[in-house]
C-alpha cells in the first residue's frame, strides 16, 4: 500500500546516511531510501551527508515523490533502495509504516564538503535524520560542492 504525500515543493533537506551507504550513493545507485520519520512537505532536493569516518556532504538528488508505505510495499522497493529484504524487514517491522523517498537525477559533487565547509554557510550539525534548508542554502552547497579545491 502506497499513500502519496503531495505538498508544495519549496525547500530541500540534508539527509544523513551511515558510511556503509557511501559507494551506492556516490555511484547514483539508490533510487529510493527509507526513513521512519520523513519530511512533512516534499522537498525539491535531497543533499546527502555521509557520516564518520567521511563526515561530509557528497551529492545531491531531485526528489521525485515521497510516499508512506507498509512493509510489503517497502520489500518490493528494496532492490531500488540497494537494501536487503531482511534489513528492511528489521527496520520497518512487521506492522510498521515507513516513508519512502524516491530520488532521481543524482549528481555527485566534485568535492566532498566537510562539516567546517558547511558551517561557513549555515549552523550545521550532522542531522540524526534530516534538516530542512532553503533554496539559497541549497544553491550555495551545490556551488561549493562543484568548485575545484585549490591545494
Amino acid at each position: 500500500m502506497i499513500k502519496n504525500k503531495i505538498f508544495s515543493v519549496e525547500n530541500s533537506v540534508i539527509v544523513s546516511f551511515n558510511y556503509r551507504w557511501f559507494d551506492q550513493i556516490i555511484n547514483g545507485k539508490i533510487g529510493v531510501f527509507f526513513r521512519k520519520r520523513g519530511p512533512s512537505k516534499t522537498p525539491s532536493h535531497v543533499i546527502m551527508y555521509i557520516g564518520a569516518p567521511l563526515s561530509s556532504v557528497v551529492s545531491i538528488a531531485e526528489v521525485e515523490k515521497i510516499a508512506t508505505v507498509d512493509l510489503q510495499t517497502s520489500l518490493m522497493l528494496a532492490k531500488l533502495g540497494c537494501i536487503s529484504e531482511d534489513e528492511l524487514r528489521n527496520y520497518v517491522g512487521e506492522d510498521g509504516l515507513v516513508t519512502a523517498i524516491f530520488i532521481k537525477n543524482h549528481r555527485k559533487f566534485d568535492r566532498c564538503l566537510s562539516i567546517s565547509d558547511l558551517k561557513k554557510i549555515l549552523n550545521f550539525h550532522p542531522p540524526q535524520n534530516f534538516i530542512k534548508i532553503n533554496k539559497n542554502v541549497m544553491q550555495l552547497i551545490e556551488k561549493m560542492g562543484n568548485e575545484k579545491k585549490i591545494n
